[in-house]
């Protein structure tokens, strides 16, 4: 039954709110190029929430529904405790009351706003990894690591590795068992790198353990996951486990937050992104449904995982690359109807033979390039070569070329754009490439563009 709740909704705190779900929740959860349907009607037994009916994501405030947005992705119960907890803190620190025409805060301009509004992300993030709305802790523990992405020890920029585990019975309460006190004192720069060894604390961030990957004098082998960076695989298997958060400053001064052994986020400049699968994956379902048998969208799906895996690596290792997927339109080293020269140079196809054609220093430099790459990959398909390699090889000058068999066309390829392209040369090579099916692009600051048909579709940016 609909409330007869007579309150009118400030219009102002309705715009504020639609900025601060668009701007900073939706890059938080992967959402891009979408904007929020506005659903202003009253409801009963609803206050500040948001929950997920169907793939409709739904927004209430005070005994009214204001907004929904479609997503892909079906969004865990974990996941929507986050968003709650984000929202939360929006409303402490949103310039206009809820209901009525007043305000809560003034801000001196739109920058310092839009500060206090990345500080009511991360407060969100913090209560929900310590289970408390005040959560001063994990909040304080941020700070601290923020303070230390910016200095270096020894000459040395510095990573710091922690496992928050809710659970932990620590039975030291005492202040001097505290962690972030310790982090003022330069000698805890030595301890933890985030790849074989973290520190245990709990959501009080006293001290619980040391932990490595190494604890038994011996290194435990099991099969990688294509959810998490392969520098950090075996310590976030090992250790990210139930209701444990990983928490990771590396020596670029990206933070990453892991749960459930796999890397769901990342702050790099200031602003929270997503890195889980779901969403990369999600915003790729309309182009794998243009495949009709199952057979060939599983093995889009699993080509997709692997794809993923390696844009992690990439991204992380800050070496940038493109990685693409082409159809059976794609024209590759035969020349277009628009053009008089292909795309990709014959010597870069790797599906087809190829014959020298002459001496000159250049073709004999690119025959070499061929040779020593198709014995580095032996005609193996793309899911099947060493993540290792995999991850060096996309990150050559040009493009890794896939078809939708994981059938490796080319690594390396330089792309003849069209004229007049804009976004750089990686942008647009991405763009031109994903007109035959999709593209990644990873630049060597770490973000990550996902292309459809020329268009961008996702971003974490």
């Amino acid at each position: 039954m609909m409330s007869t709740n007579s309150k009118r909704l400030n219009n102002n705190f309705v715009s504020e709110y639609k900025f601060f779900i668009e701007t900073y929740l939706f890059r938080l959860l992967g959402i891009v190029n979408t904007e929020l349907s506005t659903e202003i009607y009253p409801i009963d037994n609803k206050k500040d929430t948001v929950e997920m009916l169907d793939n409709k994501l739904l927004f209430f405030i005070g005994g009214w529904c204001v907004f929904s947005v479609e997503t892909h992705q079906q969004i865990s119960n974990d996941n929507l405790k986050l968003i709650r907890r984000i929202i939360q803190s929006f409303i402490q620190v949103s310039e206009y009351k809820r209901i009525g025409s007043g305000k809560n805060n003034s801000y001196f301009s739109k920058t310092q706003r839009n500060t206090v509004f990345c500080m009511a992300v991360q407060k969100g993030i913090c209560s929900w990894i310590g289970g408390d709305p005040q959560s001063n802790a994990i909040e304080k523990l941020f700070n601290k690591l923020e303070t230390w992405s910016v200095k270096t020890y020894e000459g040395k920029k510095v990573t710091l590795g922690f496992i928050i585990d809710p659970n932990a019975n620590n039975k030291s309460k005492s202040k001097h068992g505290n962690w972030i006190d310790f982090l003022d004192d330069d000698s805890s720069a030595v301890f933890t790198d985030c790849i074989h060894s973290v520190i245990e604390l709990d959501t009080n961030c006293n001290f619980v353990n040391y932990r490595s990957i190494s604890s038994t004098n011996s290194i435990a082998s099991g099969k990688l996951s294509n959810r998490i960076p392969l520098r950090f695989t075996q310590v976030i298997q090992k250790y990210v486990t139930g209701k444990k958060f990983g928490i990771f400053l590396l020596n670029n001064g990206d933070i990453i937050l892991a749960r459930n052994q796999s890397v769901c986020f990342v702050k790099r400049n200031l602003q929270w992104l997503n890195l889980s699968y779901d969403a990369f994956a999600g915003a790729l379902d309309d182009f794998i449904s243009r495949y009709s048998d199952a057979e060939s969208k599983q093995l889009l799906y699993n080509l997709i995982e692997n794809i993923f895996a390696s844009v992690l690596d990439v991204s992380f290792s800050h070496a940038g690359g493109i990685i693409s997927i082409v159809g059976e339109s794609w024209p590759g080293s035969k020349a277009d109807t628009s053009a008089s020269t292909p795309i990709l140079h014959p010597c870069d196809d790797f599906l087809n033979d190829y014959n020298i054609s002459s001496k000159e220093s250049e073709e004999i430099k690119r025959i070499q390039k061929r040779t020593i790459l198709t014995r580095l990959t032996n005609k193996k398909h793309f899911s099947e070569i060493d993540r290792k390699l995999r991850s060096e090889l996309i990150a050559l000058d040009g493009a890794c070329i896939l078809n939708c068999r994981g059938e490796v066309i080319s690594f390396g390829a330089i792309i003849r754009n069209d004229s007049g392209s804009t976004g750089g040369g990686r942008g647009a090579a991405a763009k031109k490439l994903s007109q035959y099916g999709m593209a990644v692009k990873i630049s060597t600051d770490g973000y990550i563009e996902l292309y459809v048909d020329g268009e961008n579709i996702y971003a974490i940016k």
